[in-house]
This record gives C-alpha cells, structure tokens and sequence, in this order.
C-alpha cells in the first residue's frame, strides 16, 4: 500500500529507524498530521479502509516509541512567526512552513525530499541543515547497513 511517498523502501527504513535507539528522533505533529491526511485522501480515492488503518498504526507507533518525541509547534510564537516568515517568501504550504520553523527554532536537522527549502533557507539565510533520505542512510549506517 502506498500513500505518495515515493521514496525506496521507506516502510522497511521507518522500522528500522523506529527500533533504534541510536539517535534522538524526534518528529513534527504537523508531520503526522500531513501523514494521516495523504492517507485519508488515498482513503477516498479507494474507499479501502486500510489507508485509515494503516495512518492510525503509523502515527501510534510514534507516540508509544520511547525514543521519539513529538513537537508540537503550534505551543510556540516564536515558531509561528517563524513560520509566517516563510509563508512570507511565497511559500504556499503553511504546514511546510511550520515544519522548517520547528526545525529552525530547535535547531535539528530536517529530513525532507523538498527542494524547494534550500531556496527558501537561503533567502531567509538561516543556518538548518536539510538532508534528504538517501544522505540521512548514509549519515547513519550503523541503523541502515553500508550499502
């Protein structure tokens, strides 16, 4: 089943992530708020239950897993005027705005396909570290394997 992500073996790569303890992980709601609503909308495309089912598991899985925290940006002024200063530039996903913020404001490093924020950190010139999945694997070999 997928839900429109197209990135290899990203459900076998999420368990893995999800079983170690390696690193501090920590995740967006906004994130699984984008999650369950890709999966609600595939949900009806097909009107196959499993789209709900499998968003549920998924986002449980976070909240139970004891090496992950869940951020909550919505908490935070400082984030959501971090966020408008993206939305600012033109930027038309509020919740992608929100999700840079979070990361900008807690200073992580953000794991995104999006390559459109490079332009966006760029103009902002704020110092965030964004890497993709396939660099994420290969900072982190020791979750992943060498290949």
């Amino acid at each position: 089943m997928r839900i429109g992500v197209d990135i290899k073996n990203i459900e076998n790569d999420m368990v893995k992530v999800l079983r170690s303890a390696e690193i501090g992980k920590k995740v967006s709601s906004v994130s699984l708020i984008e999650g369950k609503w890709k999966c609600i909308s595939e949900y009806r495309k097909s009107n196959n239950m499993e789209f709900l089912n499998y968003a549920n598991i998924a986002i449980n899985s976070f909240y139970y897993n004891p090496y992950f925290e869940i951020i909550d940006p919505w908490s935070s002024h400082e984030i959501l005027n971090l966020a408008d200063d993206v939305l600012k530039l033109g930027h038309s996903d509020y919740m992608d705005c929100l999700i840079l913020a979070t990361a900008k404001y807690h200073n992580y490093v953000l794991i995104s396909e999006d390559k459109e924020f490079e332009d966006i950190l760029n103009k902002l010139r704020w110092d965030l570290e964004v890497v993709d999945w396939s660099n994420f694997k290969k900072l982190h070999k020791d979750i992943f394997g060498s290949k």
